[in-house]
């Protein structure tokens, strides 16, 4: 059996009280399955199992690292090392190989009561935990509310403070911290084997975001029809100003028909109350902008002004009519 105790000690400094003992029960029940005595001379010793069972059963190797694998995952969200939770697992396979359980459902049925009442003993993190879903839909709200408070432009910079470029500047650096906070959440949910949810997998950060707000370079792309309009345009016939007027406004009709193929059409009030339903974060049954920008194939900023436009920021934004 791997001895433990040294390493309960040295891993204990700076724990809680309550902390402390609870490791200590788990230490107890997992190094004593079968309690302890003191002989007569006042020596500390183990109790035997009543018998040492040959299990018909066997359990795989490969079986038991996966076994581990889900209680390393239940754990980490904990406030505890999680290598000395590996220990006391690789104590308890001990215990299985020395004959302790007569089969693995009950050396499993065992082992899952002693670390699920440790587990409800314990301190934990709160909801921020990589294990909690919930909590990166908290960080995304607080990401989402940075970003949205931007101004990508400089139009309202002189609006804010005395110097808004500045209070931008510091908006820019919280959502970065936010989005350091949501990256490190998704790769220890990679690391641990855990699943994305779709809205995790479609997260953009601020630099991503940055450039959909950057305006797009005309790189002047006309369709066949306005190619054919401005070589007439431009043919001898016409006078230089007549040649500028005329390639002047055919331009403008095709960077029209350009934005239109871009932007699409808002959908009606009906469809748009469907998406929002659709889009909404689970903790606060607000409408997510950056969700309902993707269905719609738009930025956040687009999708929160048609939310605007068709009158239902209240719908939106204001769950309460929901209750």
């Amino acid at each position: 059996m791997v001895s433990i105790g040294c390493d309960l000690l040295n891993l204990s400094m700076g724990m809680d009280a309550d902390l402390k003992q609870a490791l200590k029960v788990l230490r107890y029940n997992v190094e004593t399955p079968f309690g302890f005595y003191f002989d007569d001379d006042g020596k500390y010793h183990k109790t035997p199992p009543k018998e040492i069972y040959v299990p018909q059963a066997k359990i795989s190797d490969e079986d038991w690292e996966k076994i581990k694998k889900s209680y390393r995952t239940k754990f980490v969200g904990l406030d505890i090392p999680i290598e000395l939770i590996g220990r006391y697992l690789d104590n308890y396979w001990d215990n299985w190989n020395n004959g302790y359980y007569p089969n693995p459902d009950k050396f499993l049925d065992t082992m899952d009561k002693v670390f699920s009442d440790f587990a409800d003993t314990i301190p934990k993190k709160g909801n921020q935990s990589f294990t909690n879903i919930l909590w990166f839909d908290e960080l995304f709200q607080k990401f989402q509310n940075k970003i949205e408070e931007i101004t990508w432009d400089g139009s309202k910079d002189w609006e804010r403070t005395w110097d808004g470029k500045i209070y931008n500047d510091i908006l820019i650096e919280d959502a970065k911290g936010i989005e350091e906070e949501i990256k490190i959440f998704l790769k220890k949910r990679i690391k641990h084997g855990l699943d994305l949810t779709d809205e995790m997998k479609a997260f953009k950060g601020y630099e991503e975001i940055k450039k959909e707000h950057q305006p797009t370079p005309n790189l002047q792309v006309y369709d066949n029809h306005s190619l054919e309009q401005i070589k007439k345009a431009q043919s001898p016939e016409n006078t230089d100003h007549e040649k500028r007027v005329m390639v002047k406004k055919i331009k403008e009709q095709s960077r029209q028909i350009k934005a239109l193929k871009i932007h699409g059409k808002m959908p009606d009030k009906d469809t748009m109350k469907k998406l929002i339903d659709g889009c909404r974060f689970k903790t606060t049954e607000k409408c997510n902008d950056s969700a309902l920008g993707r269905k719609l194939g738009k930025n956040s900023e687009t999708a929160k002004a048609w939310v605007e436009k068709s009158g239902l920021s209240y719908y939106a934004y204001n769950p309460k009519h929901l209750k």
